[in-house]
């Protein structure tokens, strides 16, 4: 029997990861029982396509160590092989099993899933399950407006966030078979950017190619699409240098593979993240309780 491949799709919330959930499921990819998935709502009236038992374990990975999904201290050093992990580790591998162990090709989405990564690399792996990575990335002042829109967050504090997923995402990541894709491309020309998806992921291209063209035109409405920022507003808006950095690394990134996977980008992407993370150990502590406002975004 072939190994099972799982495709991780990662990106901060509000950057198009619930739209690319759909598209890889329209490739032939998995996402669980039907049941199990989030129902749409206000924030996403096109649907989450997130497995509601992915993100509950997700979230107590998270809140296991004092964090929440909008914390943006890291995980202490090498967290997942600590023994409170051991509940969490042995209920995914269940979720795995009875959910897509007989499925060739699966997905899941979850945006805490930037967050927690060396955990799933470590269950994926002993259930001999290979894993490749769509990293969906979105201008970090329209990810901004978004989060204040719905969750009343300050501009500092949301750019803070949007830097942690995104660097955790590319640090832990590097040397796998993954793909960078941009939100506003995936909205303004999802045919190339699926394509795209297909041929360095190695998902086959379906056969029915009309049926899915019907299907992701009818799904995607360009009008949920509320902000559209240019990288020179990150200038005038006087956005702090790493996260214009970490932006303009993912946007090179996208271009070609050969960008995403030179050494030049992996040492920048490296010096970013220990960086990042070290200013953040200085300047904050973990939340002892987390705030239910904050609890399901």
């Amino acid at each position: 029997m072939s190994r099972s491949k799982a495709v991780c799709i990662l990106g901060m919330h509000r950057s198009g990861t619930s739209v690319m959930s759909r598209a890889v499921n329209l490739l032939g990819a998995d996402l669980g029982n039907k049941a199990e998935l989030l129902p749409p709502g206000k924030a996403n009236p096109k649907g989450f396509w997130e497995h509601t038992g992915i993100i509950k374990l997700n979230h107590r990975m998270l809140r296991t160590f004092g964090r929440s999904w909008d914390s943006t201290v890291p995980l202490p050093d090498r967290w997942w092989e600590s023994s409170r992990t051991q509940p969490i580790r042995k209920e995914l591998k269940r979720l795995i099993q009875r959910d897509f162990e007989r499925k060739r090709l699966w997905a899941w989405k979850d945006p805490r899933t930037c967050l927690v990564i060396p955990l799933w690399q470590s269950v994926l792996r002993e259930m001999n399950t290979d894993l490749i990575y769509v990293i969906m990335v979105r201008n970090p002042l329209d990810v901004a407006a978004s989060l204040y829109k719905r969750n009343g967050f300050t501009l500092k504090k949301s750019l803070n966030i949007w830097a942690h997923y995104t660097l955790s995402a590319l640090y832990w990541t590097s040397g796998a078979k993954r793909v960078i894709v941009h939100y506003d491309q995936l909205i303004s020309d999802w045919e190339s950017q699926l394509k795209r998806v297909s041929s360095t992921l190695d998902i086959p291209w379906p056969k029915r190619e009309n049926q899915l063209k019907r299907s992701m035109e009818s799904f995607l409405d360009p009008k949920l699409q509320h902000n559209k920022s240019t990288l020179k507003e990150l200038d005038i808006k006087g956005i702090s240098n790493p996260v214009k950095m970490i932006y303009r690394l993912c946007l090179q990134g996208g271009d070609t593979r050969s960008n995403l996977e030179g050494r030049k980008m992996k040492e920048q992407v490296k010096h970013l993240y220990k960086h990042f993370h070290r200013l953040s150990r200085m300047t904050q502590q973990p939340k002892a309780l987390i705030a239910k406002k904050n609890h399901n975004p």
